[in-house]
């Protein structure tokens, strides 16, 4: 710290506030097939994200500006989740450009561009099985329904709703799941493709 110059803290603190309020007007416009929100609420969601971020792991902070959000709008927590991950598509779309562009320009070791070239594959299996489940909400429903209600030998009891059921919890975990689809929606959307 002894050789931070302190003229360029205010210049930091500027540049910082401006990409949290960047990410935050990304947000709403995910957010705003939902339901329209002030710009300022869903800033203050995501920089108490951020700060949980930077204290627990694993991305808690994700969960907690959702939980925050939804509260404070009435929204369903599980939509507002999915816009998270919505948003983080996006997020990860940009930066496996940028990694692209930069294997391609850059001579780098094997073991990295292979590196990036399997996360770029992997990403892009994700965002099509995404896009796939978008596009057919209604087949993703049903399949759903099959799934839980397939029975091991027959037996209800052995079957994910009848398991669930047995914790009384089939219900909530099936309106969390269709509340969740209904963020993800949003991909359907093709005006939101300039958010790219």
């Amino acid at each position: 710290f002894a050789k931070m110059n302190p003229y360029f803290l205010p210049l930091a603190l500027i540049v910082m506030t401006f990409s949290y309020f960047s990410r935050a007007a990304t947000w709403k416009i995910i957010l705003n097939h939902l339901k329209k929100i002030p710009v300022y609420t869903v800033f203050s969601a995501e920089i108490i994200g951020f700060a949980v971020n930077n204290v627990l792991p694993a991305k808690l902070g994700e969960v907690v500006r959702s939980f925050l959000l939804g509260r404070k709008t009435g929204l369903s927590k599980s939509s507002v989740l999915a816009s998270v991950l919505i948003e983080r598509v996006f997020n990860g779309v940009s930066l496996v450009i940028v990694l692209g562009v930069v294997l391609m320009m850059l001579d780098v070791p094997d073991w990295i561009r292979q590196t990036g070239l399997l996360g770029i594959v992997i990403f892009g299996i994700m965002l099509i099985m995404l896009y796939i489940v978008a596009m057919n909400l209604r087949t993703t429903r049903q399949f759903s329904g099959i799934i839980a209600n397939f029975r091991l030998f027959g037996v209800e009891k052995l079957s994910l709703k009848g398991f669930l059921n047995t914790f009384k919890a089939f219900d909530y975990l099936k309106s969390v799941f269709i509340k969740f689809l209904d963020g993800i929606e949003l991909i359907r959307r093709f005006n939101l493709i300039h958010i790219l």
